[in-house]
């Protein structure tokens, strides 16, 4: 009888900890994925700017050693622009532009969830614009973003209107 009782305390103790372990995860996993979806996670497009191709390094031929010949060597490929991203973001929504030398690339535009809508006029290569509007119920304020890459960077300009 002490046995069992001793068992099933331990039992019982063991079910309490694999309760606690559980609620603990699933409350960690749901911030994390909270907070991946607010970065743009859970939103992103993917580009073929998204993926950076990197030359692999080629060996450099070595010099013949007959008399006739010259050596000969094989030109290394130039290095291909990195991508850089920037942000721009206000009351009306977000926008995420990619830039690979001077091309650039809408990664993502979205609206607040302050009643805006969005709409993309230009997704590059040589500019983008997007719109955001208010709910004439709501503001009925109005955004235009357009943006350039300078220097391999994404360079965002604002207006907006009432």
């Amino acid at each position: 009888m002490r046995r069992t009782r001793r068992s099933l305390l331990l039992g019982g103790a063991v079910l309490a900890w694999a309760l606690v372990v559980a609620l603990g995860s699933s409350v960690v996993w749901g911030v994390v994925s909270r907070a991946g979806e607010q970065a743009g996670g859970a939103e992103s497009e993917t580009t073929a700017w998204d993926v950076v191709v990197r030359p692999t390094a080629r060996p450099t031929p070595r010099p013949t050693t007959s008399p006739h010949a010259r050596p000969t060597s094989t030109p290394t490929p130039a290095a291909a622009p990195a991508t850089v991203r920037g942000t721009w973001w206000d009351d009306a929504g977000t926008v995420v532009a990619a830039c690979r030398g001077t091309a650039i690339a809408l990664v993502r535009a979205v609206p607040s969830a302050d009643g805006y809508a969005v709409e993309v006029e230009d997704r590059g290569p040589e500019r983008l614009r997007v719109d955001f509007t208010g709910r004439e119920d709501e503001s009925g304020r109005e955004a235009r973003v357009e943006a350039v890459c300078e220097d391999g960077r994404p360079r965002f300009r604002a207006s907006s209107g009432d």
